[in-house]
């Protein structure tokens, strides 16, 4: 029997919440690749609640030290060098957080760019220049380091490439499948 595929993944969407998007793909990510010879271990910088999802994985937390930008740039990286032995990969589930010279590959999921493309669309702390200016660095920065990107759909795919045209041959969409769980009106249970 090979050996499972070992993937450090960020699981900061599921400490805000499972009812988040992400937090929703997120879970359904662990709860169908588990199974299919995959092992993660999860980082984040809040605790996780337990779902059925993370009691199997093993979760290492370190504190929100200063806010995102912080974390990502400081507790992230030595949360992943940490890991011994190394995995095979790392995912960065919320649109950034790849740190660079990371000793293993990384994916990055690229939901959308939505605070890009629309950033009126989004509720910005005060100053939200600046805070503007900080997610799109994050993005860029995160994307040309990944090994490769996946995002929902062909849409935020065009959106990608018109903004950062550098990394659209990393690009993969991958739409979201409807969870097992989900029933659709009219469909067999």
């Amino acid at each position: 029997m090979p050996s499972p595929i070992r993937v450090a993944i960020d699981l900061r969407p599921l400490a805000r919440g499972p009812a988040t998007g992400i937090g929703l793909l997120l879970t359904q990510i662990l709860e169908e690749l588990t199974p299919r010879g995959f092992e993660f271990l999860g980082v984040t910088d809040l605790p996780v609640p337990p779902t059925p999802a993370t009691t199997t994985i093993e979760v290492r937390a370190s504190g929100p030290g200063g806010g995102t930008v912080r974390w990502e740039r400081n507790e992230l990286p030595r949360l992943l060098r940490g890991i011994d032995p190394p995995p095979d990969l790392y995912h960065a589930t919320w649109n950034h957080g790849v740190p660079p010279g990371l000793p293993f590959p990384s994916v990055l999921s690229l939901h959308d760019l939505i605070p890009w493309v629309k950033p009126r669309y989004v509720p910005w702390p005060r100053p939200a220049f600046l805070h503007r200016w900080l997610y799109r660095d994050q993005v860029r920065s995160s994307a040309q380091r990944a090994a490769r990107i996946v995002t929902l759909s062909e849409a935020s795919r065009r959106d990608i490439g018109e903004r950062m045209p550098g990394v659209l041959s990393k690009v993969d969409v991958v739409p979201c499948a409807v969870p097992r769980w989900s029933t659709i009106p009219g469909s067999p249970p």
